[in-house]
């Protein structure tokens, strides 16, 4: 049996008691700062689209604080979000999700770390085989080699059923079916760099 996994809010913290059996597979959603330095093994960073990001969030059972229970999605893409990288991180309120999401892409994306690779989430989900040779050939030259030689191949096991602590569909670009149009214009302001975003 896994260990007892805490998660949510961090005002609100619920326990797991049956842990999270892919645990093992997740990192952080730490900003990336002078930790980084330290990390010798290769490190891949998975973004999701921002507006995924926002809904998921906010359709989360016990992410967002409990006294702005029952918050409208269009509320809440105004509402400064008292958490920094992960709900569970207390921090001073000054940033909506899109905000704070944005800033968090693109503070990966200036790493200059020769082993850091940042995948965007939406790629991994509609070609996972060509992302596994991106991945191969960043970190794995040789087997990259023989992959593409044919000496090398293995069938690649998808995992067919929503995984984490609250599983959801986890499907890439669902904003387009679950928000307004008005949602969607709200979220398009508020984003500088439109380029983070998958497909616009």
């Amino acid at each position: 049996m896994e260990s007892i996994v805490l998660w949510g809010h961090w005002s609100n913290r619920k326990k797991r008691k049956e842990g999270n059996e892919y645990g093992k597979l997740f990192g952080s959603h730490e900003f990336p700062d002078n930790w980084i330095k330290k990390v010798r093994n290769p490190m891949i960073y998975i973004y999701r689209d921002g507006r995924d990001v926002a809904y998921s969030v906010w359709k989360t059972p016990n992410f967002i604080n409990p006294k702005h229970k029952g918050i409208t999605f269009e509320k809440f893409l105004d509402l400064k979000i008292d958490w920094e990288g992960t709900p569970a991180k207390r921090a001073q309120p000054r940033e909506n999700i899109i905000e704070h999401w944005e800033r968090h892409v693109q503070h990966w994306n200036s790493v200059k770390k020769k082993r850091l690779l940042v995948i965007r989430y939406e790629n991994l989900v509609n070609d996972p085989e060509k992302v596994y040779k991106i991945i191969l050939k960043k970190f794995f030259p040789l087997f990259y080699l023989f992959y593409i030689l044919h000496f090398f191949r293995r069938k690649i096991k998808i995992i067919d059923k929503p995984v984490g602590l609250k599983p959801n569909m986890a499907e890439a670009q669902s904003w387009e079916k679950n928000l307004s149009k008005n949602e969607k214009a709200i979220i398009l302001n508020k984003i500088k760099n439109k380029d983070l975003l998958y497909g616009q």
